[in-house]
């Protein structure tokens, strides 16, 4: 591929880099403390330990940091009275006074054995169950491995129950009310467009799934994608010492179904010195039937009004396979590799029936049309990534390198039949669509941080990014005969090129991190060319308050470029009254995000509250056209502006000793788009609500159950109204056998109260109303085996359990 980097960019870049860097400063040479941390169990290095040192006079957190694998630790701080906190799950908290001064400037601790809390553990056996919810200042962070709903589900059906995340029928994901979201994968770009974003979710099994995380304005080190922030799948990694396994198995029915579906799998992971191992494999057939109407008003200037009515069955049937492995291997205290590599595999059969009925401006019946459509096609998702990390001082200095390539591949293939019953003269024709479509995303990402002092950060880094798509588009008649004006080609490639920069610090209760990144930008959909450079500018502001309040202020400008269905010239013909096509002359969407967070925490409470506003330009939006044939185009354009302001309640506490965790969502939200005269779109203004409940009830020590209601309230669209949604949804799991095997039973939509989302389209010559008639509840069973030879190893993720850093510090030091 030919690589072009135009040095107007760089020159850009390169001033942005310089400003950021001008006010970098060095504090002087602070006093140590040094330690070694010794398991009393089996007097063995006691790794990724939480080791945090706080001012006696005040409790202030001064510094902190983890053990490395041999158990040692090494923190920093200037001459001063401190208290050293050191903690683990399931071990007595070791405290020590310690003094640094210049007589005494290395303090050395030597071996400190960590012994069990044996009370401690067996409380966490009788009642402990994780917190479904973190709630960072910068982040909020969903712990989906031991959600009830999630056995045996999808992706999809993980993302359908985190609070301002919506995914509608189709499978389109959108985040406080907006679909331009980045999905990643592990902390890297997923490479996902909006045509597969629904597919390839669908595909990744539930439970590989450790947590998801919202982040809404990220910093200027991340990718500036999405308009509105970025929904993290992060997938597990067992922190278990030896080898440790799980075998699975399950079936699902929905209603209206001719049969079940199922799902198999296995997850294996070896974790042994320098060594760390995993596998996933499952394989998952499911059905889906669904019914749907579409009643159509058509009028123009000085000519009769007609009416269009169809209805709609569809039955889906999928065969989803998934293999995920890698390794992770330290090769020093150091220096560290680690590579994987994951693919997910769908056959999918589709069939449909389509019933029109055309009626005149008195409604009598003029004609009638049936059509079927068989589908049947392939669809895989690949990637492959390799990391590597050098350490020059733990947790001090650190270069980190990436490689990471994303594939994909579609086939579908689509037989098309219509019956026609014009006044009793009966026809019918046929005609045949293949698309074909290859995809290629890869990139490579080298970052550097440095930590002069405890608490400044400075992190600089540079990234190259390449996209190519190649989709071909070709239809036949019922001879096999190509229709040589139906051939659309597309070809899109994307180069990116990028440098950040960004330095942080600390003053007591104010916090501070300011960054840049220069995103250089070339695009070719077609014979179509762009090229442009963009600063992407951040900025974060963070408040301690007294009693554990905080409160953030933050800045980012971000981009939406198009990709997929949305510039893709390809026409979907399923059903020829209604036919979708993408622009591939779309500019990109610029938005720019104010934040305002608020985080307060009790004991067993936590309180999270946020203010945003959004101002995007070139909104994209699907825009729907009734030509002259009485075809209904819908495609997308850049309509015009847009506000988006709103504010977030987040709430999660823990009653009843543990036994009932609640999380509780509530999101109020403007939103106001200008003006489109090409689409006859008035400036559109409208005021919504969602609200989310999510309970995980501990009833014995091995029986809990899961209950998640929610309500998005109705809201006005470009051309439209989308009506209100409300659902229902419960699980319960026993365990037994010591916890090894466990039995899940959940149902899906209880009040099956998805079938009829109303959903309304209007311009100057055609009004239209669309709903989903049936859809119907789901029922899942799940069985899951677990077996080993495993101990609690000691891992840098048991961090998060141990609450000794703040949000500004978690965005200072969060690396994904």
């Amino acid at each position: 591929m030919h690589i072009l980097f135009r040095l107007r960019g760089m020159k850009k870049i390169f001033l942005m880099l310089i400003c950021a860097l001008w006010g970098t400063f060095l504090w002087a040479d602070n006093l140590k403390i040094s330690g070694t941390l010794i398991d009393a169990n089996n007097n063995e290095p006691f790794a990724y330990v939480n080791v945090a040192l706080y001012q006696s006079s005040n409790n202030q957190l001064i510094t902190g940091g983890l053990s490395d694998m041999d158990g040692k630790f090494e923190l920093f701080a200037p001459s001063g009275k401190y208290q050293l906190t050191i903690t683990f799950v399931g071990y007595k908290t070791y405290n020590r006074p310690i003094t640094l001064s210049e007589d005494h400037p290395h303090v050395r601790l030597g071996k400190i054995k960590l012994e069990e809390d044996a009370q401690l553990i067996k409380e966490v056996e009788v009642v402990g169950q994780k917190s479904a919810m973190q709630l960072d200042i910068d982040k909020k962070v969903f712990n989906v491995a031991d959600n009830i709903l999630a056995e045996g589900a999808s992706a999809t059906d993980i993302l359908e129950n985190i609070p301002s995340v919506e995914v509608d029928t189709e499978g389109n994901v959108s985040l406080r009310n907006n679909s331009s979201v980045e999905i990643w994968i592990n902390g890297k770009p997923s490479g996902l467009s909006d045509t597969d974003k629904g597919q390839v979710l669908e595909m990744l099994p539930a439970e590989t799934i450790e947590k998801v995380e919202l982040i809404t304005n990220p910093s200027a080190k991340y990718n500036p994608e999405g308009s509105v922030g970025i929904i993290n799948i992060v997938m597990k990694e067992s922190s278990k010492g030896g080898y440790f396994g799980s075998v699975s198995a399950g079936a699902n029915y929905q209603e209206r179904n001719d049969y079940p579906g199922g799902n198999l799998g296995l997850n294996f992971n070896y974790n042994q010195g320098k060594w760390d191992f995993f596998l996933n494999a499952s394989g998952r057939h499911h059905l889906r039937t669904n019914s749907s109407y579409n009643n159509r008003t058509s009028f123009e200037a000085g000519e009769d009004t007609t009416y269009l009515n169809q209805t709609s069955n569809n039955t889906n049937k999928f065969y989803n396979g998934f293999l995920r492995t890698g390794f992770t291997y330290r090769i020093d205290k150091q220096n560290e590799i680690g590579m994987s590599a994951f693919g997910a595999y769908n056959h999918f059969d589709r069939n449909s029936l389509l019933h029109y009925t055309n009626l005149n401006q008195d409604k009598d019946t003029t004609n009638t049309r049936n059509r079927t459509t068989n589908s049947l096609g392939d669809m895989a998702f690949y990637n492959a990534t390799i990391d590597y990390k050098h350490k020059f001082v733990a947790d001090k200095e650190e270069i980190s390198a990436n490689l990471n390539y994303f594939g994909r591949y579609r086939d579908n293939n689509s037989d098309y039949h219509n019956w026609y019953n014009n006044a009793g003269i009966i026809s019918q024709t046929s005609e045949f669509q293949t698309q074909h479509e290859i995809g290629h995303s890869a990139s490579a990402q080298v970052d550097y941080f440095n930590k002069f002092t405890p608490n400044s950060k400075l992190e600089v880094g540079a990234k190259a990014n390449f996209d190519y798509t190649n989709s071909q588009d070709r239809s036949f008649d019922a001879d096999h005969t190509e229709i040589a004006d139906r051939y659309r080609p597309f070809l899109y490639t994307e180069q990116i090129y990028a440098l950040y920069a960004s330095y942080g610090n600390k003053f007591g209760w104010f916090g501070f991190q300011l960054g840049v990144r220069g995103e250089e930008t070339i695009t070719q959909a077609n014979d179509i060319k762009r090229s442009y450079f963009q600063a992407f500018p951040s900025a974060y502001l963070s408040f301690e308050l007294p009693k554990q309040n905080e409160i953030q202020v933050n800045y980012t400008r971000r981009i939406n470029r198009p990709r997929g269905r949305v510039i893709d010239n390809y026409i979907d013909r399923s059903d020829p009254t209604n036919i979708s096509y993408g622009n591939p002359w779309l500019m990109p969407e610029f938005s720019n995000n104010v934040e305002v967070n608020y985080l307060k925490t009790w004991n067993e409470h936590t309180l999270s509250a946020g203010l945003y506003y959004s101002y995007t330009e070139n909104v994209i939006q699907r825009v729907s056209k009734l030509n002259s044939n009485g075809v209904m185009e819908n495609t997308f354009e850049n309509i015009n502006y847009s506000h988006n302001a709103g504010i977030e309640l987040i709430a999660k506490n823990r009653l009843f000793k543990n036994y009932l965790d609640l999380t509780t969502n509530i999101t109020g939200y403007y939103y106001c788009l200008g003006e489109n005269e090409k689409y006859h779109i008035a400036r559109t203004e409208t005021f919504s609500w969602n609200a989310r409940i999510n309970a995980n009830v501990k009833i014995l020590s091995n029986l809990s159950a899961q209950v998640t209601a929610y309500y998005n309230a109705p809201r006005l669209v470009a051309q439209g109204t989308v009506d209100h949604r409300y659902g229902l949804n419960a699980g319960i799991k026993a365990s037994f056998l010591n916890k090894a095997l466990s039995i899940n039973f959940t149902v899906n939509d209880i009040l099956n109260s998805r079938s009829n989302s109303l959903r309304t389209n209007y311009s100057d010559n055609f009004y239209q109303e669309s709903a989903n008639t049936s859809i119907g509840r789901s029922y899942r069973l799940s069985l899951s085996y677990n077996f080993g030879n495993m101990r609690p190893k000691k891992n840098k993720n048991q961090m998060n359990n141990n609450n000794v850093s703040t949000g500004f510090e978690d965005e200072m030091n969060t690396d994904f």
